[in-house]
């Protein structure tokens, strides 16, 4: 799944990082597509946006292969679904466990869950830029 190993702690630690893991994928496309959404109206081409994103500190798997690989190109075929993205997203269970207030991870999980009224479970998970653009 990966080409680099960590060894992350014991049996269940891995199942906690790949949720955490797809939780900042998901918040950090969100972002990305306010934040691109919000340069465009102001002028700013996007992809010189991103390009200029990946050279300074907001560099992130959105702006490094979301965007430049599945949403600016149209494609949409990472082979990564809504169905599963949500399902990750909306793993609220491991911070309520935790008693780790979190309203940033809640409202990305909202979205998340609302974009099921347009987008199904079948889709690329990149869609979700098209659900925040459309709001």
């Amino acid at each position: 799944m990966s080409a680099k190993r960590v060894h992350v702690g014991p049996v269940g630690a891995g199942h906690v990082t790949k949720i955490i893991n797809n939780l900042l994928t998901g918040v950090h496309l969100l972002a990305t597509s306010e934040a691109v959404r919000a340069a465009k109206a102001a002028g700013v081409d996007p992809e010189k946006l991103v390009e200029a994103l990946n050279g300074g500190s907001w560099r992130n798997s959105a702006t490094l292969t979301n965007y430049p690989t599945w949403i600016f190109t149209d494609k949409f075929d990472s082979g990564f679904t809504m169905k599963l993205m949500r399902k990750d997203v909306l793993a609220m269970d491991l911070l309520r466990s935790q008693n780790i207030d979190a309203p940033i991870a809640a409202e990305a999980g909202r979205l998340w869950a609302e974009s099921a009224q347009t987008i199904s479970d079948a889709e690329d998970f990149n869609r979700i830029v098209q659900f925040i653009e459309q709001k």
